[in-house]
């Protein structure tokens, strides 16, 4: 089932990220056909896989509401979510 993702969670998630000190911030790629998030490392200015505190921020935020959390090992390393 497709997932709408709002920039307002992405917001909320860049708070969150940044109250746990995670050195990320937290990307919305919107296309004709579906969403994906992707991770920059803040450091390095440059899209990374999540590592396992980010891992664990978006399985938690995203658990909550049902919808699975994929991430992707390709290029830009893009996290796709599903009910």
């Amino acid at each position: 089932m497709k997932v709408v993702i709002t920039f307002n969670e992405v917001i909320e998630l860049n708070k969150l990220a940044e109250e746990q000190k995670l050195p990320y911030r937290i990307h919305l790629r919107d296309t004709c056909n579906a969403q994906s998030l992707w991770i920059e490392d803040l450091k390095a200015g440059a899209p990374v896989a999540a590592d396992d505190d980010m891992r664990r921020l978006l399985e938690g935020y995203f658990g909550k509401q049902g919808i699975k959390v994929r991430f992707g090992t390709e290029k830009d390393f893009p996290i796709l979510l599903t009910k």
